[in-house]
């Protein structure tokens, strides 16, 4: 397109030179041919002209014949020469492109089996958490353990949860003849983490006492007779970091916990007293109402173990059950809980210390220091698990988000914390 301009540009230019403004030729336009085109030829005009147009056409002729000959004489070999050449290429990447989408291919399907695995071992602990709840409400309904677990179904559990396939083994209970004590094997793909212990690939026996694993063949220093969290190479560094759950407006409380303390989900100020949401919560006031206190909303009840002497505050929409007199679950409604657990702490070392002893290969970094009631307490890097030591006690305040992918009660979780204290100070010391 832009040749085509200037041509015509020029050709305009042409035209404006040999005619004059009023189109017609002037004489100064006219121009004399030089004399030697008009020299006399002596050949005769007929044959003479022929021979040379004939001349003429065969050197034309000879001349485009020979360029083509030279022309094609070149261009051939080099255009077969590049078509070998990119066939041999072609042929050569082909099997390393079939070999980099194989890979490709392998490399996706292993990330999403290995993530369906530890879907899977999540759901599965989840599954024994839930029974092993039902099962100690139903103890301490009955004095003794179910015949089946079926006995809990409507009163202690929604459903008899079966084993997630493929992989794994169904869930076999078992009860003992005295019916004070029963056993619950099931079996992990791909390990999990139960509490502070990481469990590796393999088949696993709750029982009254504790998850012990069915051989040691999973790890040389296991004792049979002891409780799992003691035994199973407990990691401090989880394998999984959740995220927090939605939070619409960004107010600090996720949209699931908007409806646990009947706040707007799309306002960060529900009460409009200018404080956020998640604000007033964890500072215990009610926020839905300017005046009002978390513990007069009726949105929250307060626990009270007599054993140890402490108070929390926890959802009253949330089941508090007691597993023993040294563990207690607060569990919501989407299955995640909060599991309070008392440990001995015989030396009375400091929370620091005592689980620098329990994980010798933890990386001090990761830990995370905070206060509860006053007291030093630190918490892992996932913000899961919180330990503080009280006399010759270790209190273990966990948040277990069960199936879910998300914490969708971060803030809850540090509720607990916050409102968590001693009633007798002396244990405190």
């Amino acid at each position: 397109m832009f040749n085509q301009n200037v041509n015509q540009e020029n050709l305009d230019v042409g035209n404006d030179d040999n005619i004059a403004e009023d189109g017609v030729l002037s004489a100064n336009d006219i121009h004399a041919m030089p004399d030697q085109y008009f020299q006399k030829n002596d050949q005769p005009k007929g044959k003479g002209k022929w021979i040379i147009l004939g001349s003429g056409i065969f050197l034309i002729l000879a001349g485009l014949i020979g360029g083509a000959v030279y022309f094609f004489s070149r261009q051939a070999p080099a255009a077969n020469n590049q078509g070998v050449v990119n066939n041999q290429n072609q042929k050569v990447n082909q099997p390393e492109n079939q070999n980099n989408n194989a890979n490709g291919n392998q490399n996706v399907n292993t990330n999403v089996a290995l993530d369906t695995f530890a879907l899977r071992d999540m759901t599965r602990l989840t599954d024994i958490a839930a029974v092993r709840v039902a099962l100690a409400s139903y103890y301490q309904t009955f004095s003794s353990f179910p015949n089946s677990l079926s006995d809990l179904v409507e009163r202690f559990l929604a459903k008899v949860p079966q084993n997630p396939t493929p992989g794994g083994q169904d869930y076999v209970y078992a009860v003992m003849s005295d019916r004070l004590d029963y056993s619950l094997t099931f079996a992990l793909e791909n390990g999990g983490v139960w509490g502070i212990a990481k469990l590796p690939e393999g088949v696993y026996v709750l029982t009254a006492e504790g998850l012990l694993p069915q051989s040691d063949s999973f790890n040389a220093d296991a004792n049979q007779n002891q409780n799992v969290n003691s035994n199973i190479n407990a990691q401090p560094t989880p394998s999984f970091t959740p995220g927090d759950g939605l939070d619409t407006d960004g107010d600090g409380l996720s949209d699931i916990e908007e409806n646990i303390y009947k706040t707007d989900s799309t306002l960060v100020d529900t009460d409009g007293d200018t404080f956020s949401d998640a604000n007033e919560v964890l500072n215990f006031y009610n926020p839905t109402s300017k005046d009002g206190r978390l513990v007069d909303s009726g949105l929250i009840s307060v626990y009270q173990s007599d054993v140890y002497k402490y108070s929390l505050l926890y959802p009253a929409d949330w089941s508090a059950r007691s597993l023993s007199d040294t563990e207690i679950l607060f569990t919501s409604n989407t299955g995640e809980f909060v599991s309070i657990t008392v440990q001995e702490n015989l030396l009375s070392m400091s929370a620091y210390n005592w689980y620098l002893d329990k994980v010798p290969n933890v990386d001090i970094s990761s830990l995370q220091n905070l206060t509860v009631d006053g007291i030093p307490a630190i918490q892992t890097s996932d913000s899961l698990n919180t330990y503080l030591s009280a006399g010759s006690k270790i209190f273990m305040i966990t948040y277990n988000i069960g199936a879910q992918q998300q914490m969708n009660f971060k803030t809850t979780y540090q509720l607990f914390l916050k409102s968590f204290m001693f009633i007798d100070a002396s244990l405190a010391n």
